[in-house]
Parts: C-alpha cells; sequence; structure tokens
C-alpha cells in the first residue's frame, strides 16, 4: 500500500505584469502534481511530473492564490501558492480624473486629458497636453477662454483657482511668497490630482524643453506637442 503524500512546499515564485511562474517542491513518493485557481482536487490540471506552473493573461499588480495537490494512488492536502504580479507600467494615453473640490482642486468637474511623448528636451517623460483643469485644449496661441485656461496656483501652495474672467473661485488667500524650496511634493497638484507619478516639470525640464524647441516667441510652445498658449 501506498503512503499518502505529503503536501508539497511552495517555492520561489517567478512573477511579471501579466504572468506568474509557480514553482513548488518534489513529494518523495509522489507520481505527479495537480493544480488549481480553486480549491477542487476533481476539476484541477494534471501536470504529471512538472514542479512548476507558468500562468498568463494576469492582472498587473494583482495578488493570486493558488493550489497544488501531489498524488499517487493517493492524494496529499493541497500547498496554498500565493503570488502577486508586478507593479503596472505606466502607459501614455488619455487620461480620465474626477476632479473633487477640495484643498487642490477648485470645483468638482470630470476631465480627461490628452497626453504625449517625444518632446523635443525631455522625450521620455509623459507630458498632459492642456493645463491642470481645463476642459480641453486651447484652440489658439490667444486663446484666453477658462475652458482652455484651467487652474491657476500660488507657487509651492496646494489650492488651485478658477478664474472666468470675473470671478475667481474659491476667494482667492494668496500670500507672500519668501522661501528657497523646490515645488513640494505635498502640495504638488499634478500628483495630488492625477495620481502617484505625476507632477509638475522642473525647472530644468522647462529649460530643456525650451531649448530644444527654439521658443522665441508664443508661436514655439504653441506649435510644439505641449499647444501652450500665452494665456492673458
Amino acid at each position: 500500500m501506498l503512503a499518502l503524500p505529503a503536501a508539497p512546499v511552495a517555492g520561489t515564485h517567478f512573477p511579471t505584469e501579466t504572468q506568474v511562474e509557480w514553482h513548488w517542491g518534489e513529494v518523495e513518493g509522489a507520481t505527479g502534481y495537480r493544480f488549481n485557481t480553486v480549491d477542487d482536487y476533481s476539476t484541477s490540471e494534471d501536470l504529471n511530473t512538472e514542479t512548476t506552473k507558468t500562468e498568463t493573461g494576469l492582472t498587473c499588480n494583482t495578488s493570486y492564490t493558488r493550489f497544488v495537490w501531489a498524488y499517487n494512488a493517493c492524494v496529499s492536502l493541497p500547498v496554498i501558492l500565493t503570488q502577486a504580479t508586478n507593479a503596472c507600467s505606466f502607459s501614455c494615453g488619455s487620461l480620465t480624473i474626477n476632479h473633487v473640490e477640495g484643498n487642490v482642486a477648485p470645483v468638482s468637474k470630470t476631465v480627461t486629458y490628452g497626453t504625449i511623448y517625444n518632446i523635443p528636451g525631455e522625450p521620455s517623460k509623459c507630458w498632459i497636453t492642456s493645463n491642470l483643469g481645463a476642459d480641453h485644449q486651447a484652440t489658439a496661441v490667444n486663446d484666453v477662454t477658462e475652458a482652455s485656461a484651467g487652474w491657476y496656483w500660488q507657487f509651492n501652495r496646494k489650492q488651485g483657482y478658477k478664474q472666468d474672467g470675473s470671478t475667481v473661485t474659491p476667494s482667492r488667500n494668496t500670500t507672500s511668497i519668501d522661501e528657497n524650496s523646490d515645488w513640494l511634493v505635498t502640495n504638488d497638484p499634478c500628483t495630488t490630482e492625477l495620481g502617484t507619478g505625476w507632477r509638475i516639470p522642473t525647472r530644468t525640464e522647462w529649460e530643456n524643453v525650451d531649448a530644444s524647441g527654439s521658443w522665441n516667441n508664443w508661436n514655439g510652445p504653441w506649435s510644439s506637442g505641449l499647444k501652450l498658449h500665452a494665456n492673458f
């Protein structure tokens, strides 16, 4: 009579963004192994003597639990395998944000931002192609409408302001600034409103883009992929 095989021991798994290569140890006396995504031996997949299983088509940044049994004439208890796939890579594409009125966004609104790569001077960065809070890109270099302008910020302050030509929302509460600092991450409206990985461009990044684009007047930035317009 064959002895009941021991449950396999989980090994080291190897994840990517969309797959996991599952591993477990050999069990003495086992003639094969079965694998399942649920705790159900009857519907499990027979892997014969394999002690690894590559599962594809998974979702990035997601934890998965799987079950493996060893068998001969009898069946072991399952070993429970757990592994998370790798964090999702950022893909530059349209970005829909539900802004909520508060200490950053001056009003509540939903905006879909366009994004772009390969801007000369900073080609590896992903840029939004309209101002934060703008309903859409400007339609001309001298487009001064509120829908194209988006919101305004005082340097290194979280609160944004909407200016429709006659009314400022919320009531302006700017203060004199005398500080030697970069824009702090905790005050960065792009990080807060768009999510981790987004931020206000640095001075060096703007200088690189300016130099590479040979911007001598407003037609330069307007003709670039960023569609920067003279909002005054």
